[in-house]
């Protein structure tokens, strides 16, 4: 059985259990950790530090939220509009851990489908 061609348009599933963008808090310029991190993924450290501040500043406020380590919707994840809102900066699991169609993305497709365009 061939699976149909899938995109990401409106769906969101994959986001909304993650909380914040994973592996950017190890980024905070407060975190101890954080030169570990950036010497462990250069690109990653990059695109974090391409990131507006108001997205750090979510995710900051985020690790210091009673929150923290709890499923939930991405703090990046505009709900209304179904979109990451700084999409161009998203972190390397969103990039390449998820794939449209591949096992990841139906299995948050079936735990959370698509909204009918």
């Amino acid at each position: 059985m061939r699976l149909p061609v899938l995109n990401c348009d409106g769906c969101i599933g994959c986001c909304l259990e993650q909380s914040s963008p994973p592996g950017y808090a190890a980024l905070l310029p407060e975190r101890p950790d954080r030169a570990d991190a950036a010497r462990a993924d250069p690109q990653q450290a990059r695109w974090f530090a391409a990131a507006p501040e108001e997205a750090v500043a979510l995710i900051r406020a985020h690790t210091r939220s009673p929150r923290r380590g709890e499923p939930g919707p991405c703090v990046w994840l505009d709900l209304q509009n179904r979109r990451c809102r700084w999409y161009e900066c998203r972190p390397r699991s969103c990039r390449e851990d998820v794939n449209p169609g591949d096992r990841a993305c139906r299995y948050w497709r079936e735990r959370y489908p698509p909204e009918p365009s």
